[in-house]
């Protein structure tokens, strides 16, 4: 977990897990822009202590799903997330319009300390990149694309 810095837009959104049982987790979570704080790509960054999970694996290509408020992360067929003896399959996020309900994309969902990040295909990192425009416009200006 990084928390705050230049370069990651703070948005407000609800996150909860579930499979063999829900869970709500209280979360940062931020649009963190690419070339900022070492971002490769723009991407979406949810952190909060409790999301350190017990899986060897670090990341899994996974399937986004969008819904009315927000989206859903599915993961492969085998995986799950593993918290104290709980096994998480999918992720609801809401608050974020990034994709039209029901429309399924591909993705990535990585695993770090203190959190998880989100990866999304090209046209939905520039919806991502247009909302944090719009909230952070100091970010896109001229003197800070050289980051790009």
């Amino acid at each position: 977990m990084t928390g705050p810095c230049k370069g990651k837009v703070p948005v407000n959104l609800s996150v909860e897990l579930y499979n063999d049982r829900t869970w709500n987790v209280q979360v940062n979570a931020y649009i963190h822009v690419k070339g900022y704080a070492e971002a490769r790509v723009t991407h979406l960054d949810l952190e909060s202590p409790e999301l350190n999970f017990e899986n060897d694996k670090q990341g899994f290509g996974v399937i986004i799903v969008g819904r009315e408020n927000g989206f859903v992360v599915v993961l492969p067929k085998s995986e799950f997330l593993v918290k104290a003896g709980h096994k998480y399959k999918k992720i609801r996020v809401s608050g974020l319009k990034i994709l039209e309900n029901k429309e399924r994309v591909g993705g990535h969902l990585g695993l770090k300390v203190d959190g998880i990040f989100i990866g999304f295909k090209k046209k939905i990192v520039e919806k991502l990149e247009e909302i944090a425009r719009k909230l952070e416009p100091d970010l896109f200006t001229e003197s800070t694309l050289e980051y790009f």
